[in-house]
């Protein structure tokens, strides 16, 4: 197996250091800004939703709204099956040492049960950033980050089960997170009478 090398902050050139240190934690920020634009192009322009919204037809931004949850909730599905079929397979081809391969195979399986939520979040966010409420989803985030980072010092801190505990964390910030982002039964997804 390849080692990977690792940045080391306390030798050498301190703003060579410090900009190896931050470039890869810059790229992962700009690619998941790339990820949500998608989401929000994909979802709001390719579905039609952002063009109904502006055309104020209520009854088409209903069904595609719906069509594209349901298709959020189905494609996770499908990746919660694929996940568990994959987990050990793909561990293995990472070159996962046999000594932790039955617990890195259970934390992905437990991720992986987590994706219908997670869709289900991602597209909602992204519906409601394609008609301009860009607040919503952002404060939904910070409350799914604050249910994790609860769960994973109520949790894991204390038990010291570690990576399992961790995703158990994940799990539940994303299920509230998708909880929190849909509406009740007296009110609607995308308010037109707030427009």
């Amino acid at each position: 197996m390849r080692s990977l090398k690792q940045t080391d902050i306390l030798t050498g050139s301190i703003p060579k250091q410090l900009l190896l240190f931050f470039l890869p934690i810059w790229f992962g920020t700009l690619f998941q800004q790339l990820y949500n634009t998608a989401d929000t192009l994909i979802v709001g322009n390719f579905v039609g939703i952002a063009q109904s919204w502006g055309a104020h037809d209520p009854e088409a931004v209903d069904r595609q709204v719906h069509t594209a949850l349901v298709l959020s909730v189905g494609l996770g599905a499908l990746l919660t099956v694929l996940g568990f079929a994959s987990a050990t397979p793909m561990m293995r081809l990472m070159g996962t040492p046999e000594d932790v391969l039955g617990q890195a195979a259970l934390y992905m399986r437990i991720y992986f049960v987590g994706m219908p939520a997670m869709m289900l979040y991602n597209f909602g966010a992204a519906i409601l950033r394609s008609v301009g409420d860009t607040k919503r989803p952002l404060f939904d985030h910070c409350g799914r980050c604050k249910r994790h980072f609860e769960s994973v010092l109520r949790h894991c801190v204390p038990s010291r089960r570690g990576g399992c505990c961790h995703c158990d964390g994940h799990f539940a910030g994303d299920f509230c997170g998708t909880c929190d982002h849909l509406p009740d039964e007296n009110e609607r997804f995308l308010p037109f009478g707030a427009a």
